[in-house]
């Protein structure tokens, strides 16, 4: 899938790997892809136009999921089978009581530490892996089968996606707004450069 990707819409999801460490996030969603897009040079107009920038959306992300609390079930149920931690998800299992003299306390049995965690390789959840499947089927004609900027933001911006949904709301916008605005985005930059799709860069 990736040999696919623009060289931009690769370096978002490095971005959106950096990110999800620096919130302490032991996985890898949508909303951490969307911050990844954002700091990209060439992120999709739309975007801009809608004041949402990389600061707002670490914003978002606190206000929407914090530290694991405002996962979809779907997503926290896939990263706890892994024995990832969720911190304050309704499915995750008890947090174990601080010992004494301020020792850190050992993880659920079965789980690591978010520190561990995030030592490791992060893994994508269910609808951060949905989000590049559905780049790859974005309902536009185009020569080659290249996956850019727009494609992610429109995979993104998924209105059955509980999570992006707050999110996009705490922006200032909808998730159809920005699905129906960055479709039409593209559109236009296909027009003027049809083989956009068929070049890497």
């Amino acid at each position: 899938m990736f040999e696919r990707f623009s060289l931009n819409a690769r370096m978002a999801v490095v971005q959106a790997q950096a990110q999800a460490r620096e919130l302490k996030h032991p996985w890898i969603g949508p909303e951490h892809l969307l911050i990844g897009i954002v700091a990209q040079d060439n992120a999709p107009h739309t975007l801009a136009r809608r004041g949402i920038t990389v600061d707002a959306c670490r914003k978002a992300i606190i206000n929407t999921v914090g530290s694991g609390v405002g996962l979809s079930d779907e997503d926290a149920a896939d990263i706890l089978k892994n024995g990832i931690p969720v911190p304050g998800h309704p499915l995750a299992p008890p947090e174990p009581k601080r010992k004494l003299f301020g020792r850190k306390p050992e993880p659920a049995p079965g789980f690591l530490t978010v520190e561990q965690a995030l030592a490791q390789h992060i893994p994508f959840t269910v609808s951060g892996r949905r989000v590049f499947s559905t780049a790859a089927e974005v309902p536009v004609e185009q020569e080659g089968d290249m996956i850019a900027l727009p494609h992610l933001t429109y995979a993104i911006a998924d209105p059955g996606n509980p999570v992006i949904d707050r999110m996009f709301d705490f922006l200032g916008t909808s998730t159809v707004t920005v699905r129906t605005e960055v479709l039409a985005e593209l559109k236009e930059l296909l027009a003027v450069w049809p083989d956009l799709t068929t070049k890497k860069g």
